[in-house]
């Protein structure tokens, strides 16, 4: 969710807040279809795009 290559909670609270407390989007390719900027990014083929 914030690109920092790591799965941990930082990723959920960065989501919390973007959907419920104004915080910021997520980073490109959001909100198109694409993969991330990190060396971790996860595939988007099985995606509903």
């Amino acid at each position: 969710m914030n690109d920092d290559g790591e799965n941990d909670i930082a990723d959920g609270i960065s989501l919390i807040q973007y959907l419920f407390a104004g915080g910021a989007a997520p980073p490109a390719p959001f909100p198109t279809c694409g993969s991330g900027n990190s060396p971790t990014s996860l595939d988007c083929t099985l995606s509903a795009c």
